[in-house]
């Protein structure tokens, strides 16, 4: 039995660095493994008993949604440049 749990957090331009780093050593380390299936990717967030557990699918997947959410917030900002 999986039970859901809700997080609200908010995540600065300053996080997504260290977010990709992790999530993208992550999804090298996945490469490796033979299943495609296996929910063996661990990713660890702030709370200290959650993670995430992906497959290398989800994890890549995860690392592609993290980096458009960052040429997001940096074309929103570049934006901001221009409203008076």
């Amino acid at each position: 039995m999986v039970s859901h749990v809700r997080c609200f957090s908010v995540v600065s331009e300053n996080d997504f660095g260290p977010i990709q780093k992790v999530v993208g050593s992550k999804v090298e380390d996945a490469q490796r493994i033979q299943c495609k299936y296996a929910k063996s990717v661990v990713i660890p967030t702030p709370a200290t008993v959650i993670f995430l557990l992906l497959t290398r699918q989800e994890s890549v997947r995860f690392l592609e949604m993290l980096e458009e959410a960052e040429t997001e917030v940096i074309s929103l900002n570049m934006m901001a440049l221009f409203r008076t």
